[in-house]
C-alpha cells in the first residue's frame, strides 16, 4: 500500500509540474512536448511503465494540449529497427546517457511529431 501511495504521489507531482510548465509555455504561444526517458535495455521496469501509464491517463483527462509521448518505447523500437541497429546503441555503456545515435533517434521522434 505504501508503494502504491508513493507512485500515485509521483504521478501527481509530475502532473503538477508539467501543467505549470505548460501554462508558462502556452503563455508564450508555444506547445509543450514531454518525453519520458526511453527504455534502453532489455530490463522491464514495471514501476517505470506504471508511472508512464498513470501520468498519461492523468494528462489525457486534462484540457491541456500537452503532447506526451507515452508510446516512447514503441517509437524508439520502430526507428532502431528501421536503422537496423540495436537499442543498446542509443546510450553510452558506462553511464547510460544518450549517445549520438540516441540523440538522432529522439530527434527523429520529435520531428515526426511536429509535422
Amino acid at each position: 500500500m505504501k508503494h502504491l501511495c508513493r507512485k500515485l504521489n509521483q504521478i501527481e507531482v509530475a502532473y503538477q509540474l508539467i501543467t505549470e510548465l505548460n501554462s508558462l509555455v502556452s503563455a508564450k504561444g508555444s506547445s509543450l512536448y514531454v518525453m519520458p526517458y526511453p527504455r534502453l535495455s532489455s530490463f522491464q521496469d514495471i514501476n517505470r511503465n506504471q508511472l508512464i501509464i498513470g501520468l498519461n491517463k492523468k494528462l489525457q483527462n486534462s484540457p491541456s494540449k500537452i503532447r506526451y509521448f507515452s508510446d516512447i518505447d514503441m517509437m524508439v523500437n520502430k526507428f532502431v529497427t528501421e536503422d537496423n541497429m540495436e537499442i543498446e546503441n542509443m546510450r553510452f555503456q558506462k553511464d547510460g546517457h544518450l549517445s549520438e545515435y540516441g540523440h538522432k533517434v529522439i530527434s527523429k521522434i520529435l520531428t515526426s511529431a511536429i509535422k
